[in-house]
């Protein structure tokens, strides 16, 4: 499990403030395509948490960003995302 505290889109980066349990080795997040809201510009995505394995229990907060060019491929922009477990609408312009 993990918490997304803050997204924004940065350039061609979404940047996230994530915070989780671990500690014990370096999790990794990625961004997952979930579908398109026809007839619109929506893109519907959520992050996937690896944890490895962490078993440990210290409460960790970390920015991480997510490449967002792939995007590029699946639409024209500006691309409008929403993003699971964020509750405003990121827009993504290149």
């Amino acid at each position: 499990m993990f918490a997304i505290d803050a997204a924004k889109v940065v350039g061609d980066d979404l940047v996230l403030d994530v915070g989780y349990c671990g500690g014990c080795t370096m999790h990794d997040f990625t961004l997952c395509f979930a579908g398109i809201v026809l007839d619109t510009d929506i893109l519907l995505v959520r992050v996937h948490h690896d944890a490895m394995g962490d078993a440990c229990e210290a409460f960790i907060t970390e920015q991480r960003v997510v490449d967002l060019t792939p995007l590029q491929q699946l639409m024209p922009s500006p691309v409008k995302l929403e993003l699971d477990g964020w509750p405003d609408l990121l827009q993504y312009v290149y």
